[in-house]
């Protein structure tokens, strides 16, 4: 992927979730929270940014939204998903959202997908 890995976790069956982390933090974020519960019910993947995490940095050291968005959208192209609801975390959000305006068919609404948060 043009100069860079794009590391990412992929659990699960079903309609398609990306989880795509914020600012400062990796996709261990998701990994220690939602991802096992929400994989009950759909396919999650979640990713390292480009430069976090283990993803490795682009020729360029930092990709726009845009950029960042395209990345994903090429991830999960290449391991067979082609529509996706996509999840942000803080910072994350403006990928989502570049995302949901550069792919508006491929980028979805959430249907029901069985995930019920644990009472305490």
């Amino acid at each position: 992927m043009d100069g860079y890995r794009l590391h990412y976790i992929d659990e699960g069956r079903g309609p398609a979730a990306g989880l795509i982390h914020g600012s400062t933090t990796t996709l261990r974020d998701f990994a220690a929270s939602i991802f096992e519960p929400l994989s009950r019910g759909c396919r999650v993947v979640a990713f390292d940014r480009p430069g976090h995490g283990y993803s490795t940095y682009p020729e360029r050291f930092w990709m726009d939204p845009q950029e960042q968005a395209a990345a994903i959208h090429d991830g999960l192209n290449r391991i067979g998903i082609h529509r996706s609801i996509w999840v942000g975390h803080s910072w994350a959000g403006v990928v989502v959202m570049a995302g949901l305006l550069e792919y508006p068919k491929d980028v979805t609404g959430p249907p029901d997908l069985g995930f019920r948060p644990e009472k305490r």
